[in-house]
């Protein structure tokens, strides 16, 4: 059994979202429709822009094509602090609505049949099972996903040391069926 008490501060949360929107297979999926689906609504927009009264332009839908190519391009290119601009922003939309959408003081319980995490204003109980996914992320959680959207945040802070990080990481894949 493992017991670990820790808290779980803004810049945790951020880290979460820009991992998960960058490694789950969920959000890597929904961010490549995303993408296409914009690729084409672009397209489609410089074929408008490009066809006048006395028929289609070429040179005008290369150019409105390219400078769309090119606002794709930097989109992917900013992904990364756009996404992190984002999450501070709906961070703070959430916090004027008066919920935090992550418990701060945490208390996870990992016993011989469950998971379970204990904040202030909720109790959650998950069966081993239940796990779809463990990622450790090199900046220093493992993230322990209920489904695609849900995961817990342990920080590597909470381990003694990295045998008990290692004994930890065992017994997590011990109670599930995925692969370490």
């Amino acid at each position: 059994m493992f017991r670990f008490k820790f808290t779980i501060s803004e810049g945790d949360y951020i880290e979460f979202n820009r991992f998960h929107m960058k490694n789950h297979p969920t959000a890597k999926r929904s961010n490549k429709i995303i993408y296409v689906f914009l690729g084409i609504v672009m397209l489609i927009m410089a074929a408008f822009v490009s066809y006048r009264e006395e028929g289609f332009h070429v040179v005008g839908f290369v150019v409105v094509s390219a400078i769309s190519a090119a606002c794709v391009g930097a989109m992917l290119l900013f992904e990364n602090p756009f996404n992190k601009v984002l999450i501070k922003f709906q961070i703070a939309m959430m916090k004027k609505s008066g919920k935090l959408p992550f418990n701060s003081d945490v208390e996870m319980i990992f016993d011989e049949d469950s998971l379970i995490e204990i904040s202030d204003e909720t109790e959650t109980k998950s069966k081993y099972s239940n796990i779809e996914r463990i990622f450790k992320n090199p900046n220093g959680y493992i993230y322990i996903y209920i489904n695609s959207l849900q995961a817990q945040i342990l920080p590597m802070s909470v381990f003694e040391s990295s045998a008990q990080s290692d004994e930890f990481w065992e017994f997590v894949h011990s109670k599930t069926t995925l692969k370490n």
